[in-house]
């Protein structure tokens, strides 16, 4: 039954691209798997692939397919797991080679969408998406690596926190926050790492430590407050001395 099936699929893609062959003196491209199975078909001109083509796996379930102009991708292919679950939809451009990508789960919800200059350089607008749909992460990518202000989400839809990267570093402002939308904590990253005065917040806005970073290390006077607005605890960081004997690790290697 599944021969016969597989077969008539065939006639069917047969049939399809007759009508190209004939208009376009087309020549009928397919190979095999070693098991007999299709591997891929579709059509070319003058040695370029053009119009529809199919990919499958070894075991005859398509894998991807989409349509070729002059040898290149065009339009929206689509990828598959076994079991013809999508994986991925990817948007090409025309006479370019920036294309756009969506990725879904096992379950057929989107994931991630992100541009791409070529078949693998991140450049453009890019998001992650939680199962409810709701966009987890949105940003930009700049040859691989993010760039300018990146803004993070709860699943609720509340910011979460936003970050600007510069030259492949975290640098300025940096801002995070509360599920409910009150401020969490507010300072400033230079080379990524945390610089001057860090302020956090309870999540019902009131204050709750200051202080100073030095290339992400606390340092000189720091002071934590009560939720009510009263001083807990201070502490001089830059007082606190660093141990004069050294630490052995005695854990089991995992090499």
């Amino acid at each position: 039954m599944k021969k016969t099936k597989n077969i008539l699929l065939l006639l069917i893609v047969l049939l399809s691209y007759k009508t190209v062959i004939s208009q376009e003196d087309s020549t009928l491209t397919m190979s095999y798997y070693e098991n007999k199975n299709l591997k891929e078909i579709g059509a070319t001109v003058n040695g370029e692939k053009e119009g529809e083509w199919t990919f499958y796996y070894e075991n005859g379930e398509i894998k991807s397919k989409g349509n070729y102009a002059n040898g290149k991708k065009v339009g929206t292919w689509e990828s598959y797991r076994k079991g013809l679950i999508l994986r991925a939809q990817t948007t090409y451009k025309t006479d370019s080679t920036y294309c756009t990508s969506k990725f879904y789960d096992k379950n057929g919800i989107l994931t991630t969408l992100i541009n791409f200059s070529d078949s693998r350089t991140k450049n453009g607008e890019a998001k992650q998406f939680y199962k409810n749909g709701q966009v987890k992460e949105v940003g930009n990518y700049v040859d691989d690596y993010k760039e300018g202000i990146w803004l993070y989400y709860y699943e609720n839809g509340q910011l979460q926190k936003s970050i600007i990267n510069k030259n492949r570093k975290i640098e300025g402002e940096f801002k995070s926050y509360h599920e409910n939308g009150k401020l969490h904590e507010v300072g400033n990253y230079k080379n990524s790492l945390k610089q001057g005065v860090f302020k956090t917040y309870y999540s019902t806005g009131t204050l709750e430590s200051i202080g100073k970073y030095n290339n992400y290390s606390k340092t000189g006077d720091w002071i934590y407050y009560k939720e009510d607005g009263t001083v807990a605890y201070e502490i001089n960081y830059s007082a606190i001395e660093k141990p004069d004997y050294e630490i052995i690790d005695t854990s089991p290697s995992t090499k």
